[in-house]
């Protein structure tokens, strides 16, 4: 294709630049309306998330519009093309990120400042898209708690813009042959896209080398539209252009309609967005669809602020889940979005359309350069400051500073259940030679106590068989979704038990937490059950049942500085503490008391050793790793010590 560009089929303006189509505003309406109500209202519009696939096709038409308009006058420049890039991306993005900023220093707890922090950094260094790949899912359930999470397609557009002008003009200067090389760059991306959303569908979502070939689609329909050697086919699509443009618009329809957060997407399914855009685009502006419904008014006027529009809806929906009720209530959803078309207007008027056509360019691509870097050094500074610190009384700093409680060299220090093993195949550190011997059965609960069972040994001579595994309460001839395996491990605990003959038997567990949880009553009928299974197995040995834990609504050190940014007057918070207990504990533990006591069984209650009152325990001491709890419920070391000597006469070996 060595001189098929000649003559575009829609004027160029002297700069090089198309001229303007009201449609492909319209078109960038309904893309970002549809991201908008999918963020807020999901099942209203499962597939909406599309409507990113659609400004790919609508940016890659455009970019290359530009560019090989640019490079058919002979004016194409690089610095000009990033001076324009600067100035349409930067400025409503730093007043989101300055915005955004100031509403985190209010509203955020130090931890999640520095996740903000290290968001915004990402965003500002258009690598969000990286960042996230390595974190987690789109679709998954922290994804509510990220604000900059949408900066994933910001980022690939700005990747695509730091690729795609360099080998335009490389391949223009060497033999022109731009469409040949913009299809096999498209094939190669959309075949790695297949594959990579069909085995690492993260990386496929989140890959530019899987996302490109959107983009590309939008550059390969430019070309089309330019080209003189496809004139008749070109010609005959906007003969049918009513037809055409309807065309695109039942793709992206049945997208939406079709498509949800289980589907294998981008993949194949991105198709649907992608070639629906080019239709609706190829159809030009003259088809019934495009004149009359996205050249109207309405959205126009949309589209036209669809860019800054986008930036703000997700912040204000992350954190309008701040307040308690916000998933709940439609109106405060729907009252967020209402606020983001405001921002997004006063944005485009007061900030972006003034620095886009500034009239002294130069000053405006440097300025809006340097407070890009301001965004990006204070957003690396909250993540350096842990959070910003100096925001808290400093007797509460210790606890806001990310405590690292060693999960695995000092909780799960020695413990057994982090292999999902039988017990026949455990290590021989799991049951101790030493003799009389205390054994301890249960879940992750019962792993964090060992620690305070091991402390007991520095003054008491016994042995310890640790029979503890993740996610499985001991409770016998159950198994969960979560862990199907627990009736299997529960038999070969009990075997175990049955061989070993310990003195003292230890159950400990969450017994209301997780994905196995079931109801009280079932709860308490399988206890019975198996207390009895253990006592026929056991009959000289001693048992224990150790109730559930206090739980916490979070983490333990998060729900402390919660009580403190939620209380009036800002008091630091208490040893003992009422706010954020989750009840199920101080529900189940009286029934859990009274059943195991009907068989005969001693039963020990954690919420009588470390609740009164005023509360449960928080700390045992006055330092921040004196938390009793390291997560929501969890046993810290100092926590599973003090309850250990606790209850130090029920659970040791008599002599």
């Amino acid at each position: 294709m060595k001189n098929e560009i000649k003559k575009l089929s829609r004027p160029l303006l002297n700069d090089g630049h198309p001229a303007y189509r009201k449609d492909i505003d319209g078109l960038r309406a309904i893309a970002v309306a549809s991201v908008l109500l999918f963020h807020a209202f999901p099942s209203l519009l499962p597939g909406g998330f599309i409507g990113v696939d659609i400004f790919f096709v609508i940016s890659g038409f455009l970019i290359t519009t530009i560019l090989v308009g640019s490079l058919e006058l002979n004016r194409f420049s690089i610095t000009e093309f990033y001076s324009r890039r600067i100035r349409r991306i930067f400025p409503a993005l730093i007043v989101v990120f300055l915005a955004s900023f100031v509403a985190a220093w209010t509203m955020l707890l130090p931890q999640d400042f520095i996740q903000f922090g290290t968001e915004m950094l990402a965003g500002a260094a258009f690598v969000s898209n990286f960042v996230l790949w390595h974190q987690a899912g789109y679709f998954d359930a922290a994804s509510v708690t990220k604000p900059f999470l949408h900066l994933w397609s910001l980022a690939i557009e700005e990747q695509f813009y730091v690729v795609w002008p360099v080998a335009l003009f490389l391949v223009w200067k060497w033999n022109r042959r731009l469409a040949v090389m913009a299809v096999v760059a498209t094939v190669f991306s959309f075949v790695a896209c297949v594959a990579l959303t069909m085995h690492d569908p993260v990386a496929g979502f989140y890959s530019p080398v899987s996302r490109f070939w959107e983009l590309m689609i939008g550059a390969l329909l430019s070309f089309f539209m330019s080209s003189t050697s496809v004139h008749s086919a070109r010609r005959l699509v906007e003969r049918f252009g009513t037809v055409v443009g309807a065309t695109g618009l039942v793709l992206f329809t049945v997208g939406f309609v079709v498509l949800d957060e289980h589907r294998a997407f981008p993949g194949y399914w991105a198709l649907l967005p992608t070639v629906g855009a080019c239709l609706v685009i190829a159809a030009g502006p003259q088809a019934l669809l495009n004149r009359f419904v996205l050249g109207s008014r309405p959205m126009v006027w949309i589209g036209s602020i669809s860019y800054p529009l986008y930036l703000w809806h997700w912040p204000l929906l992350v954190l309008g889940r701040r307040i308690p009720t916000f998933d709940a209530d439609w109106r405060l959803r729907g009252g967020a979005l209402v606020v983001a078309v405001i921002l997004a207007w006063l944005t485009f008027k007061v900030v972006e359309r003034p620095l886009r056509f500034s009239i002294r360019p130069r000053y405006a691509v440097s300025g809006l350069a340097a407070s890009m870097m301001v965004m990006a050094s204070i957003s690396g500074a909250a993540v350096m400051s842990n959070g910003f610190l100096v925001r808290l009384p400093a007797d509460l700093r210790p606890f806001a500073t990310p405590i690292d409680f060693q999960w695995q060299a000092d909780v799960r220090s020695g413990t057994c259940f982090i292999q999902e093993v039988s017990v026949s195949t455990r290590p021989s550190y799991c049951i101790e030679k030493q003799r009389p011997l205390v054994a301890l059965w249960g879940d992750s609960f019962g792993g964090a106590f060992y620690q305070g069972l091991h402390s007991l040994q520095e003054n008491h001579s016994f042995g310890v068989a640790q029979l503890t595994q993740s996610a499985c309460p001991p409770l016998l001839n159950v198994s969960f979704e979560y862990r199907k395996n627990c009736a299997d491990i529960n038999k070969s605990v009990l075997e175990s038990l049955k061989e070993l003959q310990p003195q003292v038997l230890v159950m400990v567990s969450a017994w209301t937490h997780g994905d196995y949880w079931m109801e009280y009553p079932a709860i308490v009928e399988k206890v019975g059950e198996t207390l009895g299974a253990v006592k026929a197995t056991l009959p000289n040995t001693k048992i224990v049942v150790v109730g559930p834990a206090p739980m916490w609504n979070g983490r333990l050190q998060d729900v402390m500085l919660k009580y403190y940014t939620d209380t009036p007057g800002h008091p630091a918070p208490p040893q003992y503490m009422l706010y954020g207990r989750i009840p199920r504990p101080q529900e189940l533990d009286p029934l859990l008391r009274e059943a195991v006591k009907a068989s005969g069984v001693e039963y020990i209650s954690l919420l009588d050793l470390l609740c009164n009152q005023s509360g449960c325990l928080t700390r045992v001491g006055s330092q921040a790793t004196d938390l009793t709890a390291i997560d929501f419920g969890h046993l810290s070391l100092a926590g599973a010590r003090y309850v250990a000597q606790k209850m130090a006469g029920e659970i040791l070996p008599s002599k």
